[in-house]
């Protein structure tokens, strides 16, 4: 069954949450990228990195499963931590 939108005056929650488009990824499955590895990760975790999957927002923005060219490893990390080649 479908819901009819609000008369005016009424509730708009509907209104806000109907359509809104999802967030934006910058970078694309199959695209390489480099990992920038935080303080607390080993600066050997950097390198080029493939995007397996892109994955929904967090509290820091859109999060992709990405697998290493060199070893193979895959690890899951928010875009701010990726940049292209």
């Amino acid at each position: 069954m479908r819901r009819a939108p609000p008369t005016a005056g009424a509730d708009t929650a509907w209104e806000e949450t109907r359509g809104a488009p999802a967030a934006s990824h910058a970078f694309a499955v199959g695209q390489t990228v480099k990992f920038l590895p935080n303080a607390l990760q080993s600066p050997g975790l950097g390198g080029p990195y493939v995007v397996v999957r892109q994955l929904p927002d967090e509290a820091d923005g859109p999060q992709y499963q990405v697998r290493c060219l060199d070893g193979g490893q895959q690890r899951v990390v928010p875009e701010t931590q990726l940049r292209g080649l």
